[in-house]
């Protein structure tokens, strides 16, 4: 709905919300306007398109202006813009292939196999005693047997996907692998036992998965989300049970290293959630991303067999 003048007689009581350079971005406010079934009135001033509403309203409808603004900041999303999203995605191949061919060679007949567990696993007592905190890294390449890497593989390239598609490919995976590296050496230090040895990469995938419920719970809270709100608690209680159903069964599990990535997951992707940067959406630097995260664990294995 448009008028001549908004200031005139015939338009009393009036007042102006928000201006916009663009025709387009205005319209789409005066939308937001029109579905709270209000009047509006767009004016084009000084090279400006102001949104003016009766000032009674003027309250309800900054609040709704506002919340628009703060929920368009994370559209369109990241799949639509970073190649490493497509399905089959190759990070997710990338993630499959290195966890493959290191079970394979650590699965080896004889010493060469054994090196590698040797080398790689969380062996607390040579950690808190010799610092070697790669192992901490390491330790999530590393399987005990098919079907442990089976269901790492799975859960992780599910938890990873819907991750990629609010943070994208690169950023992701740095903050898996983050969030499995901190929960192994948290647990390491909160355990103290110099006898715990560990291996497989369940930390970082529960850490994929304390990341999404991280995301989701403070994006909610961030865009107006009450305390109290059923939006905002409903993905924490989704995780809880989804860490209690997966991550505690098993004569072999280490639930306290799972329960330290899912927190470190939360963790490490609150400055990601809690403020809308530009810069994620940029493909090439997803890319370099990527390239970090292979570094990392390139140099951690270096590293692991620079020490037997």
């Amino acid at each position: 709905m448009t008028s001549g003048d908004a200031n005139d007689e015939r338009n009393p009581a009036r007042v102006p919300v928000a201006r916009f350079r663009r025709v387009r971005t205005a319209n789409d406010y005066a939308l937001v306007i029109l579905s709270m079934k209000l009047p509006y009135w767009l004016m084009e001033e000084e090279g400006r398109y102001v949104l003016y509403v009766p000032v009674e309203y003027e309250g309800e409808a900054r609040e709704q202006i506002e919340r628009y603004r703060r929920e368009s900041a994370y559209w369109p999303p990241v799949e639509r813009t970073d190649p490493v999203l497509s399905v089959p995605s190759a990070a997710l191949w990338l993630y499959a292939v290195v966890l493959v061919v290191i079970f394979f060679r650590s699965h080896a007949p004889g010493a060469a196999g054994e090196a590698w567990f040797a080398a790689g696993r969380v062996d607390a007592g040579r950690m808190l005693e010799y610092g070697e905190w790669y192992r901490g890294i390491t330790a999530l390449t590393l399987h005990a047997d098919i079907g442990h890497l089976a269901g790492n593989l799975a859960g992780g390239a599910l938890f990873a996907f819907f991750l990629m598609r609010v943070l994208g490919g690169g950023l992701s995976w740095l903050l898996i692998l983050g969030a499995g590296a901190l929960g192994n050496t948290l647990n390491v230090l909160v355990r103290a036992e110099a006898a715990h040895l560990s291996v497989g990469a369940s930390t970082a995938v529960f850490g994929a998965l304390g990341a999404i419920v991280g995301y989701q719970v403070l994006r909610e809270f961030r865009t107006g989300g009450r305390f109290r709100s059923r939006r905002l608690w409903a993905p924490l209680a989704a995780g809880l049970v989804l860490l209690g159903f997966l991550g505690a069964g098993g004569e072999r599990t280490d639930v306290l290293a799972h329960a330290w990535g899912f927190l470190a997951g939360g963790a490490v992707v609150v400055p990601f959630a809690w403020k809308d940067h530009a810069w994620i959406r940029s493909a090439p630097l997803q890319f370099v991303l990527g390239l970090v995260v292979a570094a990392v664990v390139s140099a951690a294995w270096l590293a692991a067999f620079a020490r037997l």
